[in-house]
């Protein structure tokens, strides 16, 4: 074998192992991908939880129905607390929407949000903040909870607590 050939031999056999290396960076890059989005899913459930958990420690759900039933009646403080509350709970659907347009979040955020909609705009408090800061979200879901707004009525009662109402009363003898 002439140098020329054993040269020729190296010269593939060191592409074939450029190509290899690609070939398991890729691999890498991919799987790195998986536990991103992984993780992220994961933290997204975690703070979800955390909210639910702060909501029992509080009085933010009798404020919430209140908003609902006497929304002329909320004091200067309850307004401050729904503000707070529906601060947060909203950062959690932008915080969606950001991840979902990075390839993060598997899970429709609008169509999330669109199946939410009654819980946190569909009295006039919900609606009033939304006005007051949809600056701040994404476009896509603010887009979303504006059209939702324009096509339905406010409520006088929560949904959620009708809806659990009815199926005690199915439940019933």
């Amino acid at each position: 074998m002439g140098n020329r050939q054993h040269r020729d031999w190296l010269q593939i056999i060191g592409m074939v192992g450029v190509i290899a290396g690609l070939v398991l960076v890729a691999f890498e890059v991919r799987q790195a991908n998986k536990f991103a989005q992984a993780e992220a899913i994961r933290a997204m459930y975690e703070s979800t939880d955390a909210i639910l958990v702060e909501s029992l420690s509080t009085d933010v759900n009798d404020i919430y129905l209140k908003a609902f039933e006497d929304p002329d009646g909320l004091s200067d403080v309850e307004i401050l607390k729904l503000d707070t509350w529906l601060t947060v709970q909203l950062q959690q659907y932008d915080n969606r929407m950001v991840m979902q347009k990075l390839g993060l979040n598997p899970y429709d955020t609008i169509a999330v949000i669109e199946a939410d909609f009654e819980y946190f705009f569909g009295n006039e408090f919900g609606r009033a903040w939304f006005w007051r800061n949809k600056h701040w979200m994404e476009q896509e879901l603010s887009d979303a909870i504006e059209q939702q707004i324009n096509n339905t009525p406010v409520s006088q009662s929560s949904d959620v607590v009708e809806d659990f109402r009815s199926r005690i009363r199915r439940a019933d003898p």
